[in-house]
């Protein structure tokens, strides 16, 4: 099955991230138990910030008349 062998890439890739993450979140925990909060509230500042950027704003292509 030629599909296998790119599901299996897919399920590697999110296994190493799994574990990529917990080493990186554990680490930060045992240095600090704050600095794991600060990074993830770093992290999330241009997604929160682009939300509410485009929350009054919806793309122009959903905004066709209803009459169509």
């Amino acid at each position: 099955m030629p599909g296998a062998r790119y599901l299996a890439v897919l399920q590697h890739s999110f296994t190493l991230a799994s574990i990529a993450a917990l080493a990186f979140f554990g680490s930060l925990h045992e240095v600090a138990h704050a600095a794991l909060w600060l990074v993830l509230g770093l992290a999330n500042t241009p997604f929160i910030t682009g939300v509410l950027t485009l929350e009054h704003r919806p793309p122009a292509h959903i905004l066709r008349d209803r009459a169509e």
